[in-house]
């Protein structure tokens, strides 16, 4: 028998609806479906199919609905269930999909098989789409080309594919991937899902997409591997491979959790990468290999990473890992963090590096030795900008340097000037409670409340504690709280610029369209005193910058002497509240006399540092 069907064996310009077959299709030359053998112009919806298809390792484009579709067919709201074979282009829906045909709201369980270009719902597909449909049979081949929904995609105009998902497993030699094998045509692929695990004895293994060597318009949005992945070459947690030499192409919003492992190039998102952006993506895979392996990439050249991060395990028993990048040449990673733990020739974001730039990007992995500077193991010609790194290491020593931070000191609220530049609206998220990233700081999603935030701090942490610290929206209601510790008093809230904002120990106030940081200022208990009928207050004292002088009455003149009796400062003022920049006053002890109306009050004040 040549090409069939099981309803009917060529059809053009017609419409099959409602039907179900069982009858196995041997069509040996191939074009053989478990409805139709070939359709053009036609319609091909309600119906399903149970039964075998085709000849193991015989024939081209068989497929358990229809083996090949020329044009304009659309196949909606089918299913098929049993065994599709081929020697080359099977698929658990139709073998070969072509040039403005659809595939929509369809499913299949069945066991597909061919030598090269088998697919869960389809072998081959070109100019045309797959929507809204899921596979959850048996996807393999004894050569090369299987995915969980497409075998192969070929051809110059668009292909889409979205809203589909992967349950089974998928496995080969070569360009094996959850939901497309091979991607060598023109594509957009957005809202894929794979659960199943997959295998190949070969290279080019991923998650999504064994291996992609052709275009893209609009690029690769929302994709999800969520199977183990297992190989012996190139092998990645979404893409296997990924060879773009012209424009670099988006990969946005992707993330893989399942195991990957391999015998060379493993990335917990790509394997090899060249000529990516990859955005607002992750992974928490478990990555082992004998060679090179990276959190996200293997090896990646000619890129951009940009709001990534890991937080998994990079295992190589002989090469370089990285949190980021196991290699990376002529490439740019930014605004992005790696958590987890490495081991081999580690570096908290790539392990040898050659002309690339890091920026605004920490790393806090766990490691084993050899480690060098770990953001970068070893590499040439690297500029790393305001980026830091808190390695634990499992055994030895940490490792030293001007980046080396203790943990502590990244972690929220933190010391010196960690982070300083960087964007905490748009991008990055302050991790106030310790409850979302440890305290570290973690990527801004559409779902958080508040776009400005407001930071606190205390002049000495033994004197006393505030709270009150988020992110508000503009508008929103504010307020912050300063409590004293034994044996020290609340004085005031101070802005960057060291202006008195408040003395109210619970502060409130309508958020800004700005961000705020305040600092809540404690002093030794002093309590308030009260001389020949002035109530006032000197702070703080002793004194490092700033004394302030606050009074009930008007103050006339303030002079300032030292030990010795010598005047040093002297300020004639007509206010209720003095401020006196001590920051160039010698440590000693010095005099402050204080007019209001005819009197003078004397007290002595102490400068230190």
């Amino acid at each position: 028998m040549g090409t069939g069907g099981g309803i009917i064996g060529n059809m053009a310009n017609g419409e099959i609806i409602n039907c179900n077959s069982t009858m196995d299709v041997n069509a040996t030359a191939g074009g053989g479906g478990g409805i139709a053998g070939i359709a053009n112009r036609s319609t091909v919806s309600n119906s399903t199919y149970s039964g075998t298809v085709g000849t193991e390792g015989s024939g081209f484009f068989n497929g358990g609905i229809v083996g090949f579709i020329g044009q304009d067919v659309d196949v909606i709201n089918v299913s098929s269930s049993g065994l599709v074979q081929s020697n080359q282009g099977a698929g658990g829906i139709v073998g070969s999909l072509s040039n403005g045909s659809i595939i929509q709201n369809s499913t299949s369980s069945a066991i597909v098989n061919a030598n090269t270009r088998a697919g869960g719902l389809v072998g081959t597909i070109q100019s045309s789409a797959i929507d809204s449909s899921f596979f959850s049979g048996i996807a393999e081949v004894t050569n090369s080309d299987a995915g969980g929904i497409v075998g192969y995609i070929a051809g110059n105009n668009l292909t889409s594919i979205t809203n589909v998902e992967n349950f089974g497993d998928v496995t080969g030699i070569d360009r094996i991937g959850g939901i497309v094998g091979w991607q060598f045509g023109l594509a957009d692929i957005s809202y894929a899902r794979n659960s199943g695990n997959i295998t190949g004895e070969g290279s080019l293994i991923g998650g999504i997409i064994g291996y992609f060597s052709g275009s893209s318009n609009n690029g690769f949005r929302k994709l999800v591997n969520e199977g183990d992945l297992q190989g012996s070459g190139v092998i990645g947690g979404i893409f296997g491979g990924f060879d773009n030499n012209i424009d670099l192409i988006l990969i946005d919003s992707v993330f893989s959790s399942g195991s990957v492992e391999t015998n060379s190039i493993a990335g917990g998102l790509i394997g090899n990468a060249t000529g990516v952006r990859l955005t607002n993506s992750s992974s928490t895979a478990s990555i082992s290999t004998e060679g090179i392996a990276g959190g996200l990439l293997g090896s990646v050249s000619n890129s951009e990473v940009e709001i990534c991060f890991f937080n998994g395990i990079v295992e190589s028993t002989s090469s370089f890992t990285g949190g980021i990048a196991a290699i990376s040449d002529e490439s740019n990673i930014s605004n992005s963090f790696a958590r987890g733990f490495a081991n081999g020739f580690s570096g908290g974001i790539v392990g040898e590096a050659n002309e690339t730039i890091i920026f605004q990007t920490y790393s806090t992995m766990e490691m084993e030795p050899p480690f060098e500077n770990n953001i970068i193991f070893q590499g040439n010609n690297n500029e790393i900008i305001n980026s830091y790194f808190s390695i634990i290491a499992i055994t030895g020593e940490n490792p030293g340097g001007s980046r080396y931070l203790f943990i502590e000191d990244m972690t929220y609220p933190y010391e010196n000037d960690v982070y300083t530049g960087w964007d905490f609206n748009n991008i990055w998220r302050h991790d106030f409670t310790g409850e979302i990233n440890d305290g570290l700081p973690y990527f801004r999603s559409a779902g958080d409340e508040g776009f400005f935030y407001v930071l606190i701090g205390v002049n000495r942490v033994a004197w006393g504690e505030a709270s009150g610290e988020g992110y508000f929206d503009e508008g929103g209601e504010v307020t912050l709280t300063a409590e004293a510790n034994e044996g020290y008093r609340f004085l005031y809230w101070e802005d960057t610029d060291g202006m008195i904002i408040s003395e109210d120990e619970n502060y409130q106030f309508s958020m800004p369209a700005e961000n705020v940081i305040l600092t809540a200022v404690f002093d030794e208990a002093t309590p308030i005193r009260e001389i020949e009928g002035m109530v006032f207050k000197i702070y703080p004292n002793p004194v490092t910058d700033q004394l302030y002088i606050h009074a009930d009455q008007t103050i006339q003149d303030v002079r300032l002497y030292n030990s010795t009796g010598q005047l040093i400062h002297h300020f004639s003022v007509n206010n209720n509240t003095v401020s006196i920049n001590t920051s160039e006053i010698p440590v000693g002890t010095y005099l402050l006399s204080i007019q209001s109306d005819d009197h003078w009050i004397n007290e002595s004040i102490q400068v230190i540092r």
